[in-house]
């Protein structure tokens, strides 16, 4: 196992990349629902 240390960075920025789609797709499912 690599050691955690090495991506904290990574491992930020991979979960407000994450957040960031969940909220786009909340936002274009509601759009569908609203058409």
């Amino acid at each position: 196992m690599l050691p955690e240390f090495h991506f904290p960075e990574h491992t930020f920025a991979l979960e407000l990349f994450l957040q960031g789609a969940e909220r786009l797709i909340d936002i274009v499912v509601a759009n569908l629902n609203l058409h």
